[in-house]
């Protein structure tokens, strides 16, 4: 399934940030990402990132990670779950998820310095 067909409603847009921004809401949170991977990381938007060999995107993803989780630690936020995903409890038959990953993602006030190039 690509994002056109159906999942890109979970990419938030700017006024959905906005007005998540703006409910004031204090303290931390816990956010959740529920990851599909591709069989083949596809890297066409950012061809100067591909590893010089095919990899998959749970590959793609580890490498990511590694690289990422230091700047979520540094804006106060961690990883307090990364496990397996698998078929829904609740939703449609035959969908899935990969990993599932989860944590405190600090104060809502730094979201901003959570999208590090």
């Amino acid at each position: 399934m690509t994002a056109s067909a159906g999942i890109g409603h979970l990419e938030p847009t700017q006024n959905a940030g906005r007005l998540f921004v703006q409910r004031g809401l204090e303290g931390p949170f816990i956010m959740l990402n529920l990851l599909r991977f591709r069989e083949v990381a596809d890297y066409t938007a950012h061809p100067d990132l591909a590893p010089a060999m095919p990899i998959s995107g749970a590959e793609a993803f580890a490498r990511y990670f590694r690289h990422t989780l230091p700047f979520l630690r540094e804006s106060g936020g961690d990883v307090v779950f990364l496990g397996a995903g698998g078929p829904f409890l609740i939703g449609p038959e035959g969908e899935r998820w990969d990993p599932g990953i989860a944590g405190p993602s600090g104060e809502h006030r730094r979201l901003p310095r959570l999208r590090q190039p």
